[in-house]
C-alpha cells in the first residue's frame, strides 16, 4: 500500500516537474519572438527616419513591458 502511494506522489511530482518545464518553454519563446517584433520595428522605423525610430523605440518598449506583464500573468494562471 505504502509503494501505490509513493508512486502516486512521483507521478505527481512528475507533472508539476513538466508544468514547470512547461512554463519556462513558453516564457522563453515569449521572450524570443516579442524582441524579434520589436527590433524589426525599431530597424523598420529607423529606414524611415532617425528621430522616429528614437520615439517609436521609447513607445514600443513602454508596450512591450505593459504586454509582457500581462502576458506573462495570463500564462502563470
Amino acid at each position: 500500500n505504502t509503494i501505490m502511494n509513493q508512486k502516486a506522489f512521483t507521478l505527481i511530482e512528475l507533472l508539476v516537474v513538466i508544468g514547470n518545464d512547461m512554463y519556462k518553454l513558453i516564457k522563453f519563446t515569449y521572450y524570443n519572438i516579442a524582441l524579434g517584433i520589436v527590433i524589426w520595428l525599431i530597424f523598420l522605423l529607423y529606414k524611415i527616419n532617425f528621430w522616429l525610430a528614437f520615439a517609436g523605440a521609447i513607445i514600443i518598449i513602454y508596450l512591450f513591458i505593459i504586454i509582457t506583464s500581462k502576458v506573462l500573468n495570463y500564462i502563470n494562471n
